[in-house]
């Protein structure tokens, strides 16, 4: 939704590769691109930047980390790993 509402993108991708050991997230836009200001002091006039670190906290909850870059003019690139537990094995002793 933020690249609808504020990129002025004419294209996006989306990239989901899930790797053995991560789940890796990729978006890309070829829209007007921003500098990110990646502090609460320094994005507190900016509701997009606000709205940035968010998903960033979000991402954390998860245990994954997301990583922006963008620059004016160059569009933005948004990047979400999380590391994947491989599973634990069964405990089932009928097995």
């Amino acid at each position: 939704s933020n690249i609808w509402r504020h990129s002025r993108a004419t294209q996006a991708e989306l990239e989901v590769s899930y790797l053995p050991e991560e789940l890796q997230v990729i978006i890309h836009d070829n829209g007007r691109g921003f500098v990110f200001q990646d502090t609460l002091e320094a994005a507190h006039d900016s509701q997009s930047s606000l709205g940035l670190i968010g998903m960033r906290e979000r991402a954390s909850l998860i245990g994954a980390t997301l990583t922006i870059h963008s620059s004016i003019g160059k569009g933005c690139k948004i990047e979400l790993i999380l590391p994947i537990t491989p599973p634990c094995p069964s405990n089932d002793r009928n097995h």
